[in-house]
């Protein structure tokens, strides 16, 4: 299907994918995998939406960072996107504030 967006968000959509599938090979082959995330709460969707300079994921995310939903929100996301069980997916470090480091398990 092809995309009728703007050509270079086009682009950038392109470069998510690439990203999210080596990723997902990754996690497959190695049988775990960490990441760098900077969690954007109260977003409109949630999202991958950037790739830092520092190769941390930039994610937004619904969910109002309270009571840990963002967090949970997160992990579900995660857990969507690799096609593995939220509770195969940890919060390294990071609970309380928006960098954080999550290692995920395969299933």
């Amino acid at each position: 299907m092809a995309c009728t967006c703007h050509p270079q968000m086009a682009k950038k959509l392109l470069i998510f994918m690439e990203a999210l599938s080596a990723l997902q090979k990754r996690l497959a082959s190695d049988g775990s995998l960490t990441l760098s995330i900077r969690v954007h709460p109260h977003a409109k969707k949630t999202a991958l939406t950037d790739i830092l300079d520092d190769g941390s994921l930039k994610i937004s995310v619904r969910s109002a960072a309270e009571d840990g939903r963002a967090n949970k929100e997160l992990l579900k996301f995660l857990g969507e996107s690799f096609h593995i069980p939220k509770s195969h997916i940890q919060i390294l470090s990071g609970v309380a504030v928006r960098m954080k480091v999550v290692q995920m398990q395969a299933a």
